[in-house]
């Protein structure tokens, strides 16, 4: 018996014009796969605004109004060659999500730099995080212009553009760490 798309769907994640659902490997699948362990999916819809779906999409088209399979880079699996998602983050024109192995995935919109791809180039197609590289990282936030990671050791790191000003005592601004 073969389940579903819509039956594994384990969690749906909204912002304002674009939606995801992430749907779980079953276990049942990954006893009827003779090859290789089933991966978890992302699927988006909504507004193809600055590549916030996570896929390539025709120029002409404002939006995908049906749900539509994210694809990842071939090197975010983790050891046994499946791709396990934890978290997924909607920000209002860009997305990240967590893997098991605490890879940090984004895309969309990187005009502030809210992807932590060391640049300003927008992405409409899964990326990995380079901010995140080596952190450990257990949880991820996007927001408006930015991106918000939590470390194993549990520091914040932020990449893109925040609401407010983060300064040294000497005035400075300067890539913003905190440790709790």
């Amino acid at each position: 018996m073969v389940t579903s798309v819509a039956a594994r769907v384990a969690k749906v994640y909204c912002a304002a014009n674009s939606s995801f659902a992430l749907v779980k490997a079953s276990d049942e699948q990954n006893q009827q796969s003779q090859t290789a362990a089933t991966s978890d999916e992302l699927y988006s819809w909504g507004a193809t605004k600055e590549g916030i779906l996570g896929r390539i999409i025709s120029s002409k088209e404002i939006a995908s109004p049906s749900p539509a399979k994210v694809e990842f880079p071939e090197d975010v699996s983790i050891s046994d060659g499946r791709l396990e998602i934890l978290q997924v983050s909607v920000g209002e024109s860009h997305a990240a999500l967590l893997t098991a192995d605490h890879k940090v995935l984004c895309w969309g919109s990187n005009s502030k730099g809210e992807l932590g791809l060391g640049d300003t180039e927008n992405r409409p197609e899964p990326s990995l995080n380079i901010l995140a590289e080596g952190a450990g990282t257990t949880k991820v936030s996007c927001g408006n212009s930015f991106t918000f990671l939590i470390s194993g050791l549990n520091e914040i790191m932020i990449a893109g553009n925040l609401p407010f000003a983060v300064q040294t005592e000497q005035g400075e601004e300067q890539d913003f760490i905190a440790t709790f």
